[in-house]
C-alpha cells in the first residue's frame, strides 16, 4: 500500500461494503479528512492491516461515518498540522496568546466531538477532567458560545 496509496480509497470502500453487510452499524461514508489520514498512514501490515482498520471502525463508531476518532491512535497521530492549526501558525499575536488561541481550539473541538461531556473530552485530550474545567473557566469556553 506504501508504494500505491490511489488503491486506498477503493480498497476502504470494498471493506466498508463488506463489512456494511456483516455489522449492525450502517456506515455510509469516510470523510475527506479521514480518507487522507488514512492514505498518509504508511501501512506496515499492508491491505490485511487496512482490512481490519476499517472493520474496527465500523464496529466502534458511533456515526454514519469512519472519523478519525473511529480509527487507532497510531494512525490517528499521522495528522499534520492544516486549516485552524495553520492559521494560528501566521497570526500576528505575541506567543502567549497563540498558544492560548491553540489551547482553547483544542478544548472546544475535544467537547464537541465528545456532546459536551468533560470526563469524555479530557481522555481524549489526554488530561483530567479537573484540568479541563479549569481550562474551560480561564477561556469562558461554554456550550452554544
Amino acid at each position: 500500500l506504501r508504494e500505491r496509496r490511489d488503491d486506498i480509497p477503493l480498497l476502504v470502500e470494498h471493506f466498508l461494503q463488506k463489512f456494511k453487510t456483516e455489522s449492525k452499524r450502517k456506515v455510509k461514508f469516510v470523510p475527506q479528512e479521514t480518507m487522507d489520514l488514512l492514505m498518509r498512514y504508511d501501512w506496515p501490515g499492508n491491505v490485511r492491516e487496512l482490512e481490519n482498520v476499517i472493520e474496527r471502525a465500523t464496529v466502534i463508531g458511533k456515526s454514519e461515518a469512519i472519523l478519525i476518532e473511529d480509527l487507532p491512535l497510531g494512525i490517528q497521530k499521522q495528522k499534520v498540522v492544516s486549516g485552524p492549526e495553520l492559521e494560528i501558525l501566521s497570526e500576528e499575536l505575541p506567543f502567549e496568546q497563540r498558544v492560548e488561541n491553540f489551547e482553547k481550539k483544542l478544548i472546544i473541538d475535544a467537547l464537541e466531538k465528545t456532546n459536551w461531556i468533560q470526563t469524555k473530552a479530557a481522555e481524549l485530550l489526554g488530561t483530567s477532567r479537573s484540568i479541563v474545567k479549569y481550562k474551560m473557566n480561564k477561556y469562558n469556553i461554554k456550550k452554544g458560545v
